[in-house]
């Protein structure tokens, strides 16, 4: 399953600091997530989205997961409310003054992968 192999993956951020601790955190909240779903969900979780959402002085951490039941999907919706400054600098500057979701996948696969 291509989710499991990317948090198993998760292990592997290497780095230290602010960074490599804001990916870890986010592998974490990725595998508690997929557990409590797989309790939850009778198909098998083929793949997930995340987002952060900007508001006033805070944000929110969105995980999009999507799972495959006979031949429907289901989305499934969780949302973290977190402070801003939780978020590094880096990745609030992509974010816009709107509250438009800003989505990382991509970002976190390629952490994973490393």
């Amino acid at each position: 399953m291509i989710v499991t192999a990317l948090l198993a993956a998760g292990a592997l951020v290497a780095g230290v600091g602010i960074i490599a601790t804001f990916w870890n955190e986010i592998v974490a909240w990725l595998r508690r997530i997929l557990d409590k779903l797989k309790t939850m969900i009778q198909g098998s979780i083929e793949g997930f989205r995340i987002f952060f959402s900007k508001m006033e002085g805070t944000g929110k951490q969105i995980a999009k997961n999507y799972a495959k039941i006979g031949t429907k999907w289901k989305e499934t919706i969780v949302e973290k409310t977190i402070q801003i400054d939780e978020i590094p600098e880096e990745y609030r500057q992509r974010m816009t003054v709107t509250n438009a979701e800003y989505e990382f996948t991509e970002e976190l696969e390629n952490q994973l992968a490393h």
